[in-house]
C-alpha cells in the first residue's frame, strides 16, 4: 500500500469462509480486502472515505454469518486530551521545549547517555522513542544527564551534568534540535564551589547563567546567577539570589533539608518569573517556590529579585501527588499559553532513588496583575486538554474481531497509550467507544 509496514497489520474478519475478509490498517486509512491464504486483493466494494468526527468502521452484517460485508472506511481521530504521567515508569527532572512543530523532551530515565523524546503533540511524548543523541567526548557516557536545552544564534545547546559538579555544552550542527551534538566545553562556575542545574536564560539580549552549589559548610544549597555572553562564556560576576530559610518549619527544609535548587524563567509583561524547587527531592514536602524580578533590574543580584513566602506548587493529598519539583517553562505549540512540565511523587516515602517520580505538565494562567497562577498537581492516570495549537496525536489503527455470529468488535490504541472499544450487535447497533483497559506493556499488536 506504499505506507511503512508498522502501519499493514491484517485481520482476518472470519476465515471460515472460502473466501475470508481483512483489514489492512495504513496511516489515515483502513482497507478490506479479500482472498484465499495469502493470495488478496481489494474487495470489489471500495472503502470509501468518510469524514467523521471519531474514528470508526462501519460494518454491518447481513443474514448473521457474515455472508455479506460493506466496510465504510474514516479519518484517524487525533486526540483532544494528554494522559498524566505523559510518559510511563520513571522519570524525573523534565527539559520540555516546542520547536518548528514539535515537543522535544529530555528526562532523567536513568537509562545513561542523551536521550531525547520527539513528538509533534504532548500526547504522543509517552509513545515516541528514547533516542540518544550524543555518545562522545568531553565526559559524555552513560550516567551523565543533560538536563537543559538553549537556543541561541541558530543553534541548540545541551547542558549536561559529568557527576563530579560541573556542567558541559554541547552544541547542535544545526537549526534542528534532533540535529548531531559536539562537545564544546566545561562551564564556569563559582570559584570554590561544585554543583548542578546549571542553565541560560535570555531577557532581551541578554544571557544569564544560572548554577546551584552543593553544599558547604559555610553555604546552604542555593541559586546563582551571572551574565554571559554567549551560551558559554562568562562576563559577570556570579552571585547568590536565592538562598533556603533554615528556621524551624521552613516551607524549604523538605525532609530537613534546606535547599532552594534548580530554576527556570519566563518573561511575561515587564517582569521575569524564576521558578525554582526546594527542600530535599526525595520528601513528599519538596515543592515549588517563585523568584520575580523586574526585567530592568539586574537579575544577578539578590536585591532584584522577590521569593514567594512558601510553595506555590506543592503537595496535592487529594490527588495522591506529592513533591512537585524541576518545573520548567515552555510556550503552547501557538505561543499563545505558558505552560510547565515537572515531576510528582506517588507516595509520601522519602525515597532518595527517586524511584516514585512521575512527569506532568499543565498550564498556567494569569490574574489581572500579571502574576502567574498555578493549578495543583494533577492524580495519575487522568486526562486533560492539550496546549492550544496542539494539533494532537492519532489513534492507532483499529484491530477487528467477532464473537460468534452476532457481534463485531473494534479496538484501537488511544489517547494515553490506553485501549478503547466500540462494538456493534445485531440488536443495539453500536455501543460507543470506551475504554477496556490498557495496551500490553510489550507493545504487542492487536488481534482477533
Amino acid at each position: 500500500l506504499g505506507y511503512p509496514a508498522r502501519y499493514q497489520r491484517p485481520w482476518s474478519v472470519d476465515n471460515r469462509k472460502a473466501n475470508s475478509y481483512v483489514f489492512v490498517a495504513s496511516v489515515k486509512r483502513i482497507h478490506l480486502m479479500r482472498g484465499k491464504g495469502n493470495d488478496r486483493e481489494p474487495y470489489s466494494l471500495a472503502p470509501q472515505r468518510v469524514t467523521a468526527s471519531s474514528l470508526a468502521i462501519f460494518a454491518f452484517v447481513v443474514a448473521g454469518a457474515f455472508n455479506s460485508l460493506v466496510v465504510g472506511c474514516a479519518e484517524a481521530q487525533q486526540t483532544t486530551n494528554f494522559r498524566a504521567p505523559l510518559v510511563y515508569g520513571y522519570q524525573a527532572d523534565p527539559m520540555m521545549t516546542y520547536y518548528n512543530g514539535n515537543y522535544y523532551l529530555y528526562v532523567d530515565d536513568q537509562l545513561g547517555y542523551d536521550r531525547i523524546r520527539k513528538s509533534p503533540s504532548l500526547a504522543g511524548l509517552g509513545s515516541a522513542s528514547s533516542e540518544v543523541f550524543y555518545v562522545g567526548t568531553g565526559g559524555i557516557k552513560a550516567g551523565v544527564n543533560c538536563v537543559y536545552m538553549f537556543h541561541w544564534s541558530s543553534n541548540w545547546y545541551q547542558y549536561c551534568g559529568n557527576g563530579s559538579g560541573a556542567t558541559l555544552v554541547l552544541k547542535s550542527a544545526t537549526d534542528d534540535p534532533s540535529s548531531a551534538y559536539t562537545y564544546v566545553g566545561t562551564l564556569d562556575v563559582p570559584t570554590g564551589y561544585t554543583g548542578y542545574a546549571e542553565w541560560p536564560f535570555q531577557v532581551g539580549s541578554q544571557i544569564y547563567m544560572l548554577f546551584t552549589n552543593n553544599a558547604t559548610s559555610s553555604t546552604l544549597h542555593s541559586i546563582w546567577a551571572a551574565k554571559f555572553s554567549d551560551p558559554f562564556t562568562r562576563t559577570g560576576a556570579w552571585n547568590i539570589i536565592a538562598t533556603p530559610n533554615s528556621g524551624s518549619g521552613s516551607w524549604e527544609c523538605g525532609n530537613s533539608r534546606c535547599i532552594d535548587e534548580g530554576g527556570s524563567v519566563v518573561v511575561h509583561g515587564s517582569n521575569a518569573f524564576l521558578l525554582f524547587s526546594a527542600g530535599g527531592y526525595e520528601s513528599p514536602d519538596y515543592c515549588v517556590g517563585l523568584l520575580t524580578a523586574s526585567t530592568s533590574s539586574d537579575l544577578t543580584l539578590q536585591s532584584s529579585w522577590t521569593k514567594s513566602s512558601g510553595c506555590v506548587i506543592a503537595r496535592n493529598d487529594s490527588a495522591g501527588v506529592y513533591g512537585p519539583g524541576s518545573a520548567l517553562w515552555f510556550k503552547s505549540p501557538d505561543g499563545t499559553q505558558d505552560w510547565i512540565a515537572f515531576h510528582v511523587k506517588t507516595s509520601t516515602g522519602n525515597h532518595l532513588n527517586g524511584d516514585d517520580r512521575k512527569l506532568e505538565a499543565m498550564q498556567v494562567t494569569w490574574d489581572g496583575s500579571g502574576n502567574p497562577v498555578f493549578a495543583a498537581p494533577y492524580a495519575v492516570d487522568t486526562y486533560h486538554a492539550l496546549p492550544s495549537g496542539d494539533p494532537g496525536d492519532e489513534l492507532s489503527a483499529p484491530s477487528v474481531s467477532s464473537w460468534g455470529s452476532t457481534r463485531l468488535n473494534v479496538h484501537v490504541i488511544g489517547t494515553g497509550n490506553n485501549l478503547y472499544e466500540d462494538y456493534w450487535t445485531s440488536g443495539s447497533g453500536w455501543s460507543g467507544w470506551h475504554q477496556v483497559g490498557t495496551t500490553p506493556p510489550n507493545g504487542a499488536a492487536l488481534g482477533p
